[in-house]
């Protein structure tokens, strides 16, 4: 969330990668982002359990995050090599298919102090979670159904409709279901920055000196 944002004002802008973000950091008051931020040395997060817990029927959506060992890896094969010899078991293709994100994020944080005050890890079916009546969603958010209850929950908040969604779809190409995914972390940004947001787990937990919470 910008400092335009904060205002009131809402608009959309597509970055390249993170470093875009770093590069205008002083214009953001928030940066909520759907990427791991602190991993584990072996086993999963306290934060990812406790998501999956809170979503029920949705517990799928929140998979198990790498551990610290795998952002080390140059391919696939290796990524499995590691995980199998820390934990006794290989690493997903969808698991590694973000990785690469999970280390940029979490070497921009190392490197840059302003940054790690301002960017909060969230994930998009929590944050729906806790939008309207702390109920996970009924449907799956690519199903036409997901995607319509989704648009529903947010147009409470924000007060559009299909059409804005269907306008975004068009001048970005991007799926419906990240573009919802997009404004609800915004509605999480807009909480945190209000200081009424949500967090799993309530009691903090640290790997080194990054903290592995999800805010909704």
């Amino acid at each position: 969330m910008t400092k335009e944002l904060a205002t009131g004002n809402l608009a959309w802008k597509v970055l390249p990668n993170l470093e875009e973000i770093v590069k205008d950091i002083d214009n953001y008051c928030v940066i909520a982002i759907d990427i791991p931020i602190g991993l584990t040395e072996s086993g999963p997060r306290k934060c990812d359990i406790e998501a999956r817990q809170l979503l029920g029927a949705r517990r799928s959506s929140v998979f198990p995050s790498s551990i610290s060992a795998v952002l080390l890896a140059k391919d696939y094969k290796e990524a499995c090599r590691i995980r199998e010899k820390v934990e006794k078991k290989r690493m997903s293709q969808q698991a590694w298919a973000i990785v690469y994100k999970i280390k940029e994020i979490n070497e921009l944080i190392a490197n840059n102090t302003l940054l790690a005050t301002k960017i909060f890890e969230v994930h998009p079916e929590v944050s729906f979670y806790y939008l309207v009546d702390n109920q996970p969603a009924n449907f799956k958010k690519k199903t036409k159904e997901g995607i319509k209850e989704r648009v529903l929950k947010l147009s409470r908040h924000y007060g559009f409709d299909f059409e804005y969604i269907r306008k975004i779809k068009a001048q970005f190409k991007a799926p419906e279901d990240d573009i919802l995914d997009a404004l609800v972390a915004l509605w999480s940004a807009e909480r945190i920055y209000a200081g009424r947001n949500k967090v799993l787990p309530e009691q903090e937990s640290f790997d080194g000196n990054k903290v592995q919470k999800i805010y909704g």
